[in-house]
């Protein structure tokens, strides 16, 4: 796929044929198969293999796409459990059909795109032709994205450099406000990019995932209180963060072995 061929397909109407969402498990295999229609898939939380009939293996990872032309025999392999959103276009165009080979965006990092690959795969099938209208613009505008990502470096979007900044903020941020976040949403939005992408280049440069990351500092900043202060439990949980004592009592169980009750009285049996 070429930058020439990219521009021809976004000047002729593409068209939505179906979508949906494919919920996999780790090991689930998808035999070899093949479609009328282009397929798109973003492998929004999946990673594995897929196999073409040219017996070429293609290694997916979470949060890439892959794009297959119509009536090209594949099959999948998911490694891990996750979620695939599947939409699929149709087009007459005869340099879509000159595309014999699929096109992988090996990270979609476009929070827009992505949203729209999910929505599509989810939609229901248009009730009267305005709707459909609609919805065949959007699949154009979608398929001419992904092209112009797939022929730029685009799917590259950031330097190492930048890629460690935007982690070195995120870990920052938790550091600094875990007592005010409520999701994850709120770390990616304060970086300014894409959830999926933040949680990616996170996991990658520091080997542990985001949201790890924000409970441990609640519970070692929970240790403290309950060894240096006098609040109540249910206090140090809610001030650290968690919605309720519940909630808090089990994480803290699970990190540090025992209540945070039965830490304090630990702790001070320890104390000199």
């Amino acid at each position: 796929m070429t930058q020439d061929h990219a521009q021809t397909l976004a000047a002729h109407q593409i068209e939505y044929a179906t979508g949906w969402l494919s919920s996999v498990h780790a090991g689930h295999h998808c035999p070899m198969h093949k479609h009328a229609t282009v397929e798109i898939v973003y492998h929004a939380s999946v990673h594995g293999i897929s196999e073409l009939d040219q017996d070429k293996p293609l290694h997916f990872q979470q949060g890439s796409v892959t794009i297959y032309p119509d009536n090209l025999w594949h099959d999948q392999l998911s490694e891990t459990e996750g979620e695939d959103y599947c939409v699929h276009l149709k087009s007459d165009h005869p340099t879509l059909k000159q595309i014999d080979q699929p096109i992988h965006i090996s990270f979609l990092a476009d929070a827009y795109t992505q949203r729209e690959l999910r929505d599509l795969a989810m939609l229901t099938t248009p009730q009267n032709q305005m709707d459909l209208i609609c919805v065949n613009h959007r699949t154009h505008a979608l398929f001419t994205r992904l092209l112009q990502i797939a022929t730029s470096k685009e799917q590259s979007p950031d330097t190492i450099s930048n890629a460690e900044k935007y982690a070195e903020q995120a870990y920052e941020f938790i550091s600094r406000q875990f007592r005010k976040i409520r999701t994850l949403d709120d770390v990616a939005q304060h970086v300014g990019v894409s959830q999926d992408y933040l949680r990616h280049i996170f996991q990658e440069q520091y080997d542990v995932r985001m949201t790890d990351h924000l409970t441990s500092s609640r519970i070692e900043h929970a240790k403290g209180l309950l060894v240096y202060s006098t609040l109540s439990a249910k206090a140090i949980g809610i001030q650290c963060g968690f919605k309720t004592a519940r909630h808090f009592s089990s994480i803290f169980n699970k990190h540090a072995g025992m209540s945070p009750i039965a830490y304090r009285k630990a702790m001070q049996r320890q104390s000199p």
